[in-house]
């Protein structure tokens, strides 16, 4: 019988302890020598970079490799289930980290002071939090509805364990099936929608990470 291990901290936890630690290294570091006003800014700036830098790393990882790599060596029906589990964290993280994200531009950028170039970067990143808001509140729901549905009709001929596309002769088998027809086109559809939301929520933030190195005097 496997072996099981209790790990001491849950996800969330971790993450709390992991903002917390930020928090003390911010305050605790020499205040004294810029004044706190200015520890502030820092601190505010800090975690603009961190929600940005973390939200992008994160959007490349699952769009350019998560996916393929998943649908390449898993089974189909497990594919599904596990992209399920998988987008509604992704897009609630996107959420989360986006909204920091543009509070934290607005708190060292206020709205009334906006010049061309700051306008450039405070729709960009507006138009990146409504793509993922719109994936997350419905066409990730919506795909995965779609997918469980033709799922249904997969396992009836036992076709849930191939990996990545049906064999020919299953597909043509489903193809006769009107309702699997009408499902499989709203996948389409629905996944092209999301993927392309997805992407240009990932533009979006390329805009601003031109932004900001175009602020760095030196790495």
């Amino acid at each position: 019988m496997a072996a099981k291990f209790d790990l001491p901290f849950t996800q969330p936890s971790s993450i709390v302890a992991f903002l917390c630690t930020l928090i003390i290294v911010v305050f605790v570091s020499p205040i004294g020598q810029v004044g706190r006003l200015d520890a502030l800014s820092t601190a505010v700036r800090l975690f603009h970079l961190f929600s940005f830098a973390a939200w992008l790393g994160v959007q490349i990882w699952v769009t350019f490799f998560a996916g393929f790599t998943m649908y390449q060596y898993m089974p189909r029906h497990m594919f599904g289930f596990i992209q399920s589990k998988l987008f509604p964290k992704y897009f609630l993280l996107g959420t989360i980290l986006s909204s920091v994200t543009i509070v934290t531009f607005l708190i060292e950028h206020p709205f009334t002071d906006w010049d061309f170039t700051e306008k450039m970067q405070g729709y960009s990143l507006a138009v990146s939090l409504l793509m993922v808001i719109v994936n997350l509140v419905y066409l990730e729901p919506q795909t995965t509805k779609c997918t469980f549905s033709k799922h249904k009709f997969e396992k009836e001929i036992n076709a849930g364990n191939a990996i990545g596309k049906l064999e020919k002769d299953k597909q043509e088998q489903l193809r006769k099936n009107p309702q699997y027809s009408a499902l499989e086109s709203k996948f389409i559809w629905l996944h092209s929608y999301a993927s392309v939301a997805n992407l240009v929520a990932l533009a979006a933030q390329a805009v601003h990470l031109w932004y900001l190195s175009c602020k760095l005097t030196s790495i």
